[in-house]
């Protein structure tokens, strides 16, 4: 007499997530993890101001497109001992 296989209790072949390129339509991971260490004042500040975007993407619309930034100069007033950024 044959005993009828169980359906419970083991891998399945196929299911769950499709890993690297073992299947036609896998991307793996696209995404870079990264870390940001702020205060949470910091943090509150820059929920605020991101509105329904996530941190992510709010963080990726304020980089600038060519990668290096506000330039400015630096001037020093030495009677008031004050430094002035000077956007460029």
């Amino acid at each position: 007499m044959s005993k009828k296989p169980t359906t419970h209790g083991g891998p399945r072949k196929g299911s769950g997530r499709p890993k690297g390129a073992k299947s036609k339509n896998a991307k793996g991971r696209t995404a870079v993890t990264r870390s940001v260490s702020m205060q949470p004042e910091s943090w509150d500040k820059l929920d605020r101001a991101r509105g329904d975007q996530s941190r992510g993407k709010y963080i990726e619309s304020i980089l600038p497109d060519n990668g290096g930034g506000q330039k400015y100069e630096l001037a020093m007033e030495f009677k008031a001992n004050k430094i002035h950024l000077i956007p460029l």
